[in-house]
């Protein structure tokens, strides 16, 4: 079974705003990127989508398009950039301003925050423990 992908909500900005800036389609990135970033984290396809679709998603986006820079196949830095996220550690700093506790790696905490973020507003509820 695979991994279920939701569509950008914010096409100008985030993650697909990012690559429409960019020679790779940003169609092709998105779902590359979310399936990805789904098989790292365990977030839900929701959460993954709101963090595509935020200004972290956004760097993310160009930290691909740097990779790519480079002659790396779109596939590969995806991946490396997920790798190193997933290495990052959220610091004192983005746990004082995000509320994501420190020390937990930077992709996931941020993906788990957009859960928390999406937790407040109008929509499905997520119930999920994100740390």
């Amino acid at each position: 079974m695979g991994i279920f992908i939701l569509e950008t909500q914010n096409p100008t900005w985030g993650f697909y705003g990012a690559f429409s800036h960019h020679d790779t389609d940003p169609s092709v990135a998105w779902p590359l990127a979310s399936e990805a970033i789904a098989k790292a984290t365990g977030c839900p396809a929701e959460c993954i989508r709101t963090f595509l679709d935020s200004g972290k998603g956004r760097l993310f986006a160009e930290g691909v398009i740097e990779h790519m820079s480079t002659n790396i196949a779109l596939k590969t830095a995806v991946d490396a950039v997920v790798k190193r996220w997933m290495h990052l550690k959220i610091g004192s700093r983005d746990e004082r301003v995000y509320g994501v506790p420190a020390g937990v790696p930077y992709l996931k905490g941020f993906v788990c925050h957009c859960e928390l973020e999406a937790d407040t507003g109008e929509g499905r509820k997520h119930h999920a423990q994100p740390f």
